[in-house]
Formats: structure tokens, C-alpha cells, sequence
């Protein structure tokens, strides 16, 4: 029998594949140079003070009536020491309108570079000066109770705790009040009572009780016609009140 030759494989017979060598990461230039442009600009946009609202110079309010008020609106808005790119009108005027009592209505422009903003307010207007154990307030003629700001001469004043509401009272008591202050009488000033209303002290020292409502004009001739019918009697009258026209009344004695 012929013996066999042995058989040597080879690296071409088992189809061996060249070694290759790993080649070096090449990143093109425009990539690193573009990089290099935005951390420039990201590192100028957080060190240069032109794109923080820190200068009030900067910061402008518009319609405001006391500087008080001006300041009031500058911290309600919340853009001292914003950022440009976190400036945004729509907010600025929402955190104006509900924390500044006193404004009505806001408008605000906000520039990008240098940072800013231009806030125009209007302010409410003020038909009564309230004055209670807590301070002075003003009322508007919707009712709206806010602080006061500065001096408004020829106010009604009523004195006494705010009807029903802190920051907003009923209607009839604003018509109330503002027709008594439209009689052709020196009222002075006026008080009020939680239920029974608006009222004053006339000469004489009698609590005169108007109530609530525009019907005024009627229940001040009401008081003079029984006052006049009271002095008639000799009588020493403490109440007098005529909130119902149809049937005033009076009180000897003050039970509140």
C-alpha cells in the first residue's frame, strides 16, 4: 500500500485576510473652528453685562404716577438681573397685573442687546379714600380696594373696617357713597356699618344710617324732613335712620 504524503496548508488556501492597521480620528477644521465660534459666543453671552437687566437705566416704566409705585412694578416684573434670552413680554406684563394692585392694565416691549424692557402701565383711578384700623386705601369705581399712592385731593373719605372684602367691596357701596358726595351738602366724612350701610353724624351728633344704593338724593331730604319734625317735638333724638323711605325711624338710644 503507498504511503501518503502529508498536506500543508497554506495561508492562500484558507483565504487569510490581511492585517489592518487602525488610522488616526481626523476631525476637519470647519468643525473645530465652528466649536470654537460658539464657545466663544456662549462664554460672551454669560460674562458680558449687556446681555444681564441689571441697569435701570435700562428698565423703564411708563404711566406710573408715584415712584413708589415705579419701583413696585420694576420687582413684580422679575427681569432684574434676566437674562436676554429668558426675557418674554407676555410674562413680564402677566407678573405685573397680579402683583401690582394699583395697575389695570400693561404693556411691555423687551429689547435682546443690550438687555431691557420698556413697561407701560395704567393705573387705577381712585373715587374713594378708605381709611380702616389697617391704614388707608383707595377704591376705584368697580370696587377694587388697592393702597394708596401719593395725594388725590377731593376724595370722599369713609372711615371704618372694609365691607365683605379685602380687596374688593360691593358696588352699592361705591354708588352710595359717591352719590352722598354728589349732594350739594358738606358731608365730611362718612362711617359705616356692616349691615345697616353708610352713615355720618350730623350736627347734633345723631348717627344718621343712609344704607347702600344710589337713592340718596331721596333719603337725604328724608332725614331733613324728620329731623326738622324731631326739632319740632323737642326731641333728642341718638339714630335717625332712613335707609327705607317709606318708613324712616329714629332712636332714642345708640345700641351700636
Amino acid at each position: 500500500m503507498a504511503k501518503r504524503r502529508p498536506y500543508y496548508r497554506t495561508a492562500a488556501l484558507l483565504n487569510a485576510q490581511p492585517t489592518k492597521t487602525a488610522q488616526p480620528l481626523r476631525i476637519p477644521w470647519q468643525i473645530v473652528a465652528l466649536v470654537v465660534v460658539i464657545a466663544a459666543i456662549a462664554l460672551w453671552m454669560s460674562m458680558d453685562a449687556h446681555w444681564y437687566c441689571t441697569d435701570l437705566n435700562r428698565i423703564r416704566v411708563m404711566g406710573a404716577t408715584s415712584a413708589e409705585t415705579t419701583r413696585e412694578i420694576i420687582y413684580a416684573s422679575g427681569i432684574w438681573g434676566e437674562h436676554s434670552l429668558w426675557l418674554r413680554s407676555t410674562d413680564v406684563v402677566s407678573r405685573v397685573l397680579t402683583s401690582v394692585p394699583v395697575a389695570t392694565a400693561a404693556e411691555a416691549t423687551c429689547s435682546f442687546y443690550p438687555a431691557g424692557c420698556t413697561i407701560a402701565v395704567e393705573e387705577r383711578t381712585p373715587v374713594i379714600r378708605w381709611i380702616t384700623g389697617d391704614g388707608e386705601f383707595w377704591v376705584d369705581a368697580e370696587g377694587f380696594v388697592f393702597p394708596v399712592r401719593g395725594d388725590v385731593p377731593g376724595l370722599p373719605v369713609v372711615r371704618g373696617a372694609l365691607p365683605q372684602h379685602e380687596t374688593l367691596i360691593a358696588p352699592d357701596w361705591v354708588t352710595g357713597v359717591l352719590a352722598l358726595n354728589a349732594l350739594d351738602t358738606a358731608l365730611g366724612e362718612l362711617g359705616c356699618h356692616p349691615e345697616r350701610g353708610l352713615t355720618w353724624r350730623d350736627p347734633l351728633g345723631r348717627r344718621v344710617v343712609f344704607g347702600t344704593g344710589m337713592e340718596m338724593a331721596q333719603r337725604w331730604e328724608a332725614y331733613q324732613l324728620l329731623a326738622a319734625d324731631l326739632a319740632a317735638r323737642g326731641i333728642a333724638a341718638r339714630v335717625i335712620d332712613v335707609r327705607f323711605l317709606g318708613a324712616p325711624t329714629y332712636s332714642l338710644v345708640e345700641l351700636w
